[in-house]
């Protein structure tokens, strides 16, 4: 069993440090937001969630348009693979 969890954790390390490399080159603009290769699609999807005070939820409209609520994006890539590509 730590065997196998061993190669779970070497995989999800090896993954974190090409998610790494693809923001570091999206950053500088080297690559797009999407690719394809090899029947696969990697894109780059972001998420924003807005993040309140303590404040009862009534006044969370109140908040926002008074720009008192912040708001954070945070993105990650995605693999897919291509549903047109059959392999044998």
């Amino acid at each position: 069993m730590a065997a196998a969890q061993r190669r779970k954790q070497d995989a999800d390390d090896e993954i974190a440090a090409c998610k790494q490399i693809l923001g570091e080159m999206r950053d500088k603009g080297l690559i797009e937001d999407k690719a394809e290769a090899d029947g696969y699609t990697v894109s780059f999807q972001t998420r924003t969630v807005w993040q309140y005070s303590p404040a009862i939820k009534q006044a969370q409209q109140f908040e926002q348009l008074e720009g008192l609520a912040t708001k954070t994006t945070s993105g990650s890539w995605v693999l897919r693979q291509n549903k047109s590509q059959v392999y044998f």
